[in-house]
């Protein structure tokens, strides 16, 4: 094997790693909406992804060719100026070019959830139907823990402290609450 096959292997193979490393996030990103069942830690939906984006010929598994063509198709697809190299503006543009693809398929996903009369769009009225009267039932269904219809003082001290936990302990995020 020659030098330059080596290097071309490797870089390559470096490459791979790489963008397989970040296509599973990605790729769980792709699932859909999430909420209690889909979260982004579910590890079965994060099989589903993986599948989905590496069994390319749908026969339920996922060979290491899979895997290197699909690696080697993003470093193609990223590779802009076709010099064998991502330059770190190569890199950046392929990261904004698949954030921004995912925030279509939110927006997309949004709509569709939301157009109650499925003309495509959506009227301030399906938005406040919608998105902001589901959310303030759950907010508030998590807010009255005694599920008698009212919000007291002490129910919402309690669900602060659920999320932020004690002065100087970590919280529900791991951070430090001082």
């Amino acid at each position: 094997m020659t030098r330059k096959t080596w290097i071309n292997r490797t870089v390559f193979a470096a490459a791979g790693v790489a963008l397989l490393t970040a296509a599973l996030p990605l790729a769980a990103q792709q699932a859909g909406p999430r909420g209690p069942g889909a979260a982004n830690g579910d590890p079965e939906q994060r099989i589903e992804m993986f599948f989905a984006t590496f069994d390319t010929d749908a026969d339920g598994t996922v060979t290491e060719a899979e895997i290197e063509a699909g690696a080697l198709a993003r470093f193609v697809e990223a590779d802009t100026n076709g010099d064998g190299v991502l330059s770190v503006e190569e890199l950046v543009a392929a990261a904004e070019a698949r954030r921004l693809e995912e925030q279509r398929r939110k927006v997309e996903g949004m709509v569709e959830r939301l157009d109650a009369n499925g003309d495509g769009v959506l009227s301030q009225e399906e938005m406040d139907e919608g998105r902001h009267a589901s959310r303030m039932e759950r907010m508030f269904e998590r807010l009255d823990a005694d599920g008698d219809g009212a919000i007291t003082r002490e129910e919402m001290a309690e669900a602060r402290f659920m999320k932020h936990g004690k002065p100087g302990e970590r919280g529900q995020h791991g951070h430090r609450n001082n």
